[in-house]
């Protein structure tokens, strides 16, 4: 109708409204508040806060390959951080759990469950977030700050910087408002290397489109690839699930 701008025009708007603004450059509180518009467009763009809201766990399948090899798992996760993965491969099944409040456990087959070791512990805790940084950010503690567009691989992306409680990460967002992309400084070997994770295959649960292929890379080399089969909205999930068992 004249005079109405539908949702979609609305997320073109913001988008070119940024595009324009940044190239003179930014204050850092005018950079906050952009970066703000840019996670509204985003909660859009993956089907609304309405939708976005409702979706408070997920249960999915799938398939990892990492250093040639093929696992298969199965996870279950809770806003807002509640998360347990079950990892077959060959005949060994490694389950690891995050209750939100107690240190991170792990379990090898039928043998008796313990406590990850602190650098496993503190990679699981900082992966296990139901969200990514762009929602509720500022109730979360996360400082948003917008980059500008950047060039990656040909295509131009949104970057946002995000600082909070898991640390410092990069987010990258396609023209649609997508988080595509996301670089997370981590410790290999004694050593830091940028970790970058990028989104893909995007399809609806439960009314939010959520990624179904993520590829983890560092530098010209892949990681793991995880390939998830089926994603189920808001499965039952039983009290102390995700406690140490």
């Amino acid at each position: 109708m004249d005079g109405m701008i539908t949702p979609r025009w609305w997320l073109v708007c913001r988008l070119v409204w940024l595009l324009i603004l940044v190239p003179f450059g930014l204050r850092a509180g005018q950079a906050a508040d952009m970066a703000a518009n840019l996670a509204r467009v985003h909660i859009e763009a993956m089907g609304g806060r309405e939708n976005v809201d409702a979706l408070k766990a997920v249960h999915a399948t799938g398939t990892t390959r990492i250093a040639g090899a093929r696992l298969e798992f199965v996870m279950w996760a809770r806003r807002p951080n509640l998360v347990r993965v079950e990892t077959v491969g060959g005949d060994v099944r490694i389950t690891r759990g995050y209750d939100g409040v107690n240190p991170p456990w792990i379990r090898l087959g039928d043998v008796k469950t313990k406590v990850q070791s602190e650098a496993d512990g503190a990679d699981f805790v900082r992966d296990a977030d139901f969200e990514d940084p762009l929602y509720e950010s500022a109730k979360r503690g996360i400082a948003l700050s917008y980059e500008g567009v950047v060039d990656v691989h040909g295509l131009k992306w949104s970057r946002v910087r995000a600082k909070g409680p898991r640390g410092e990460s990069l987010l990258y967002l396609d023209e649609a408002g997508m988080l595509v992309r996301r670089d997370m400084t981590r410790v290999m070997r004694g050593k830091e290397v940028v970790e970058e994770t990028y989104y893909s295959d995007f399809r609806p649960v439960g009314g939010v489109l959520l990624p179904h292929l993520v590829e983890v890379r560092v530098g010209n080399n892949v990681l793991h690839e995880t390939t998830l089969t089926k994603i189920e909205p808001n499965p039952i999930i039983l009290t102390g699930f995700f406690s140490v068992q």
